[in-house]
């Protein structure tokens, strides 16, 4: 009897307490528990779902090998029920109490578990707190500071939320720097470069101002409508993912940004549709140049038929020889021609620079309307080239490439002169600037 009863009371003294006198803040505020804490020897363990939520953390449960693991920003941890080893993004930290089922529920070391993820754990011993501030992450430290502002341009403020967005855009601008500077230098640069970048908002919220150019309630809606769409379209997981990808903090920061880009469209569009308006910025469009268009036809011939290039060449100049004399060049396609691309334009090729191989845009370029080009060599074979009126109802352009309309022309030119006047604007960069993170 006496050796139960010694048992029963190794089991009872073994088990940690119960503590509900016992109380978790997190960033000041209390974090509720499903089952209250106990305190094992001085160590607080507490509730594992709970406390990895309250820290911000995503939590994974393992049921078959007991194992918790949980995500913070950059920090990945997990660890075992009864091991006494913290695995921290790979690296092993020894803990001085293991994780361990109570009642029903898996209870983890606060401490451990807090300052894993960079947070500050104190102890009030007045009132039996935990308390835990955790390090904010730099969306955190964004998501407080859109509305903030970050710079001025010609007095006027610029916030941290379309400053932000440029970030991506000023590290790629700036990435020729990366390694030929200290991180924290190419860091202030990628910074003040986005505000360079993002100036053109500012001016062009300036001529705003003077036009008395806003935006419709109605056009604020249906900025929301679009957002609430999309997320409908790709759900909302995937939708915040992508939003999070390119760099907004939250759905507000996403409208914000929209609206001024929304309204920088509606000073453009007021620009370019009034002559009076317009007016200002006409020498602008005057400097977009035009693009060329070439137009030539060829009798191609390939050296697959030829023991070797000099002997394609010498019927080459045979042929030349003939259609400089005089004959009908078009004849001289059909008889010896061998670009099977003429069948599709038999009036030949009307094309925009950087189309063709390089020679066969040299050669074109360098011949008049109507002159017929020596024998010249290219990765298909050797041409003759004569140059031709162009077709401008079919001009041949690269995929990527579009013709430029002219109200697109002038857009530019409005582009051009507002880049010119954010260019040589006074900016001043504030210390709230250098808060923004730069990834």
């Amino acid at each position: 009897m006496k050796k139960i009863l010694f048992l029963i009371a190794i089991i009872i003294f073994s088990v940690p307490a119960f503590a509900s006198d016992i109380s978790v803040n997190v960033n000041g505020n209390p974090v509720s528990f499903e089952q209250p804490p106990v305190n094992s020897d001085g160590r607080i363990l507490v509730p594992l779902r709970a406390i990895f939520e309250a820290l911000g953390a995503t939590v994974e449960w393992n049921p078959a090998t007991q194992t918790v693991t949980a995500e913070r920003n950059d920090i990945n941890i997990s660890l075992t029920i009864g091991s006494e080893v913290l695995i921290r993004n790979n690296e092993l930290i020894t803990l001085d109490i293991p994780a361990q089922i109570v009642g029903d529920r898996t209870f983890v070391p606060t401490r451990a578990i807090a300052e894993s993820f960079g947070a500050e754990v104190g102890w009030e011993q007045d009132t039996q707190t935990v308390t835990i501030i955790t390090p904010q992450s730099s969306r955190e430290i964004l998501t407080a500071m859109l509305n903030v502002p970050v710079a001025t341009v010609n007095g006027r403020n610029l916030n941290a939320d379309i400053v932000s967005i440029m970030v991506q855009g000023a590290m790629q601008t700036l990435y020729a720097d990366y390694y030929s500077m200290p991180a924290d230098e190419w860091e202030r640069a990628v910074l003040e470069e986005a505000v360079r970048q993002s100036a053109i908002l500012a001016i062009a919220a300036e001529h705003a101002e003077q036009l008395n150019i806003t935006l419709t309630q109605d056009e604020i809606d249906e900025y929301t409508a679009n957002i609430n769409e999309m997320i409908q379209v790709y759900g909302e997981a995937e939708f915040y993912e992508m939003l999070f990808s390119y760099g907004f903090v939250n759905i507000e920061h996403l409208i914000t940004t929209d609206m001024q880009y929304g309204l920088a469209d509606k000073v453009l569009e007021a620009i370019i549709t009034d002559a009076d308006l317009f007016a200002p910025f006409a020498s602008y469009a005057e400097e977009e140049s035009e693009e060329e268009i070439f137009a030539a036809k060829h009798i191609m011939i390939t050296l697959d038929d030829f023991e070797n290039e000099e002997d394609a060449f010498v019927h080459a100049k045979e042929i030349h020889a003939r259609a400089i004399a005089g004959e009908d060049f078009d004849a001289l396609i059909a008889e010896f021609g061998q670009d099977p691309g003429m069948e599709t334009y038999p009036q030949g090729y009307t094309f925009i620079a950087e189309v063709m191989t390089p020679e066969f845009e040299e050669a074109t370029r360098n011949l008049e309307i109507g002159e017929i080009s020596e024998p010249i060599l290219t990765e298909y074979g050797i041409h003759i080239i004569m140059r031709t009126e162009p077709d401008l109802k079919d001009i041949i352009r690269p995929w990527w490439d579009s013709p430029l309309t002219p109200e697109q022309r002038k857009i530019n030119a409005v582009i051009a002169a507002f880049e010119e006047q954010a260019e040589n604007a006074e900016i001043i960069f504030l210390p709230e600037l250098y808060l923004i993170s730069v990834n």
